[in-house]
């Protein structure tokens, strides 16, 4: 099943042909995360859905941060110049029962994954 799911976090990338250099993945272990509980969590304004682009939903008033929905889970898409303090409001989306990775990447290609299951959490660069 997490196998499915990266392969269609991987075919949303190509579909979006944004240049994506932040993201997230939040899965939980049972049940599902639905968009209105990854808002809820995010504490961010309503989302709409972008004209003509079917699944991703852009935050209201913050065009550079996308959630879409993929099987049971949640992906953050952070656009061409995140906010630094962008990682602080998704990793609320990280709690008990979720599975939450964050990757970033800079156009020198220096990149960082950080890694939250429930308390536990780790980080490389």
């Amino acid at each position: 099943m997490l196998r499915k799911m990266i392969e269609q976090y991987v075919e949303t990338l190509r579909t979006l042909t944004l240049d994506i250099f932040a993201y997230t993945l939040t899965i939980p272990d049972s049940g599902q995360l639905t968009s209105a509980e990854a808002i809820r969590r995010l504490r961010s304004a309503p989302l709409t859905q972008p004209a003509g682009a079917p699944g991703p939903y852009d935050t209201d008033g913050d065009e550079d941060l996308m959630l879409i929905a993929i099987d049971n889970g949640i992906v953050t898409l952070d656009g061409i110049n995140p906010d630094p303090d962008r990682k602080e409001v998704t990793d609320r989306l990280a709690g008990q029962g979720l599975r939450h990775w964050y990757l970033a990447q800079d156009v020198e290609g220096n990149g960082t994954l950080y890694v939250r299951y429930g308390d536990a959490e780790g980080e490389v660069q």
